[in-house]
């Protein structure tokens, strides 16, 4: 649930500029359906294009992972995640007005599951242990949600964030500024992460680096060692 409200999220503020992004959450009793809606008013997609999105490395236009970064899978994920739980997603669209995802997933019901934790004594959390880090990082991430979310976990140890916005910035950043380490998204406008880094090896620069990205299956992680990284973090660990 904490990934597909992620991907949705970062799509709808991806193309909304201006205004807003929101999420409604209901359960309806008399069917025991959950209904999530993530409404935005950014730029809407036309109509013979919203099928479109929801397959695999597919966007609505080409000129999109140029100018705004994202592999497309973001939405087939979570429409693969909402029909493996017996779900459905639903589309409204309108160009220049918004956007508006619907999922719906019927809940089943567990007789005597809620008087079971009502009855249990309180259970008292473990203190979060944060890391006191002392340092400068330089985060590289076109995507504006997860550069809040990362930026305000990072900034929990103390530590110092600077952010870049794609390959090519961070490369410029790096080269100007001494940092501590750091950390690379790969699918970025511009310049990708893996240019980026291969440009920095190429300049002499030996700061700490990690690949930050969705992708970890073993041979990502091969290919980004490949390239010169010093290892691979998950976005979805660091936003959670």
């Amino acid at each position: 649930m904490q990934q597909m409200i992620h991907n949705l999220f970062s799509n709808s503020s991806k193309f909304t500029e201006t205004g807003s992004v929101s999420l409604h959450v209901k359960f309806l009793v008399s069917t025991s359906t959950l209904q999530l809606e993530v409404i935005d008013t950014g730029e809407g997609i036309a109509r013979d294009k919203q099928t479109l999105i929801f397959e695999y490395f597919r966007q609505a236009d080409s000129s999109i992972t140029r100018n705004f970064g994202g592999s497309g899978l973001g939405l087939f994920i979570t429409k693969s995640m909402v029909e493996l739980m017996g779900g459905a997603v639903e589309l409204e669209s309108t160009l220049g007005k918004g956007s508006r995802f619907c999922v719906t997933i019927v809940c089943q019901k567990y007789d005597g599951e809620c008087e079971s934790i009502l009855n249990r004594g309180n259970i008292a959390p473990k203190p979060l242990v944060i890391p006191s880090l002392v340092g400068n990082i330089l985060l590289v991430e076109d995507t504006k949600v997860n550069q809040q979310s990362i930026t305000f976990n990072l900034q929990q140890t103390v530590a110092q964030v600077d952010f870049a916005v794609n390959g090519l910035e961070g490369l410029q950043k790096a080269l100007a500024v001494q940092y501590d380490v750091i950390l690379m998204d790969i699918q970025m406008p511009v310049m990708d992460g893996k240019e980026a880094i291969k440009s920095l090896l190429q300049l002499g620069v030996s700061t700490p680096n990690y690949a930050l990205t969705a992708n970890i299956m073993p041979s990502d992680i091969q290919s980004y060692a490949a390239l010169g990284f010093m290892g691979a973090l998950s976005k979805l660990i660091l936003s959670s």
